[in-house]
């Protein structure tokens, strides 16, 4: 898989740099266990996208719109989910 790693400005103000996987590159079997359907639609900013946090291992929003520079892709063998 993919892994991207970027850093964006927080609502706040602070800077976060993030390595992640796009949801979209994830296998389906690991997305449908973690995610749970509400059946609503999330409703994030435009620009913002949820990816996976590959150090927190947990989902977490990504914010395109205030990226610094540029993503960085490295190759990830395997996640290992939180349990």
């Amino acid at each position: 898989m993919t892994a991207y790693t970027g850093t964006f400005v927080k609502k706040d103000g602070t800077q976060r740099t993030m390595t992640f996987i796009k949801v979209e590159d994830l296998p389906t079997e690991f997305v449908s266990t973690k995610i749970k359907n509400t059946g609503r639609k999330a409703n994030l900013a435009e620009g913002s996208k949820v990816v996976y946090d590959v150090q927190a291992k947990e989902f977490r929003i990504f914010n395109y719109t205030t990226l610094v520079g540029q993503l960085t892709e490295s190759k990830v063998d395997t996640i290992q989910p939180v349990e």
